[in-house]
């Protein structure tokens, strides 16, 4: 980073502003309320803006952790590759698995600040509380998302590898079908279980249909290669009342990775055909 720029302009400030809450601010943009987080054991700090033309890896999109916690046993050099390697570990349970729109930006970045100055803390209680702060991040990107109604939590079970299960995961969420469903407030089946034999077929899955099963909120919808009986009415009301969407799709495979998505609504498309640049 040019921190030369950077220092020229504090040193302009003869009242630099250390507000919290003035930075979360500072950097939004459509977004409708500011987004920060802090883990747990108070390590880390976080702030992040977005609200449309998310679609990570990254996209429209600025996330800023900062802490001071040294690494039990690292050196600065030793810590600096960890800490590269835990931001992107982090980054792919979290910013990496959530999905708005499905539209990608040039204009996106997640900037981990340490100036290791701070107590120690172990490795592992590094990673925990860095990706506990860029969970709660990513879901309140999602959460703000432009016009949504609902927000979608997707877990899928399986055998795949993690990064093909996550971009499965966001393919079907992605789907104008299924969030126009999830909009709707309906359980359909088809739409997810269509997503999800399109992208196996673009990506050459070997998907056993006889092993997959879809529930919403616990409620079986499809499994044994169709759909199951149940009570439709009941799961209407229960998503129409519900702003989060519990949905499980298991696929047979005992690894686990959940992404988060919304609703296409008609506020989201007034939002963008009013908007011209």
């Amino acid at each position: 980073m040019p921190v030369e720029k950077i220092i020229s302009v504090i040193a302009r400030d003869e009242a630099p502003k250390q507000s919290i809450k003035a930075f979360a601010q500072a950097i939004l943009t459509t977004d409708t309320f500011m987004k920060i987080a802090q883990d747990s054991k108070a390590n880390f700090l976080g702030f992040a803006k977005g609200s449309g033309m998310i679609h990570p890896n990254m996209a429209t999109m600025l996330a800023f952790v900062i802490t001071d916690k040294r690494i039990k046993g690292l050196d600065e050099a030793q810590s600096k590759v960890f800490m590269q390697e835990t931001l992107k570990a982090a980054i792919d349970k979290s910013f990496n698995s959530i999905t708005v729109d499905g539209d990608t930006s040039t204009n996106d970045m997640c900037l981990l600040m340490n100036n290791l100055t701070g107590a120690e803390i172990s490795e592992e209680e590094f990673m925990a509380s860095l990706t506990q702060v860029c969970m709660e991040l990513a879901y309140k990107v999602v959460a703000d998302g432009e016009g949504l109604t609902k927000l979608a939590i997707l877990k899928i079970n399986s055998n795949l590898d993690a990064a093909v299960a996550r971009e499965l995961g966001r393919f079907i969420l992605n789907s104008s079908l299924v969030k126009t469903a999830l909009n709707g407030n309906d359980p359909n089946w088809g739409r997810i279980i269509a997503s999800l034999g399109q992208y196996a077929a673009q990506e050459d899955l070997d998907i056993d249909m006889k092993q997959v099963k879809l529930s919403i909120f616990g409620v079986v919808l499809f499994e044994n290669g169709i759909n199951t009986d149940f009570d439709r009415e009941g799961l209407i009301k229960k998503m129409k009342k519900a702003f989060e969407l519990d949905i499980v799709l298991e696929l047979g495979g005992s690894k686990s990775i959940t992404v988060f998505g919304n609703d296409l609504s008609y506020e989201y498309i007034r939002i963008n055909a009013e908007y011209f640049t």
